[in-house]
């Protein structure tokens, strides 16, 4: 059963409310430590890819899709995000963004567009 389009997005939200929030921490512990923005970006989306995956294909998306469909298909949409967030937050880095700023501002951008590549793509129901 599909859920409420208002309780989709509240849940997308809060799932991925919860997972940038840790992208964003992970990000920034990781680069004051010392790696590169770029590498800390992927290191923050490999963590906290497997629970968002869970979480929205379960909780937001209600989806019956099966795993071996709907889990490469969400990969591919993190592997987009993670190369992305690379140049992305490179860039902002680079001109002078506050850390907290540049990965934010990554996490904002991949979720707006991941949100309907999930709803159309990658959750749907197969035939």
């Amino acid at each position: 059963m599909q859920a409420h389009p208002i309780s989709q997005i509240f849940s997308y939200m809060a799932i991925g409310g919860a997972a940038a929030t840790v992208y964003i921490l992970v990000c920034v512990l990781l680069t004051e430590f010392g790696l590169p923005p770029g590498l800390a970006s992927i290191s923050g989306y490999l963590l906290v890819i497997p629970p968002a995956y869970f979480g929205q294909k379960i909780m937001t998306f209600r989806s019956p899709a099966w795993h071996r469909i709907a889990f490469p298909k969400y990969l591919a949409l993190q592997a987009a995000g993670n190369i992305a967030g690379y140049f992305t937050s490179e860039h902002l880095v680079r001109a002078g963004a506050p850390l907290w700023a540049a990965f934010g501002t990554v996490a904002v951008l991949v979720a707006g567009t991941n949100f309907l590549a999930m709803k159309y793509w990658a959750f749907r129901a197969h035939a």
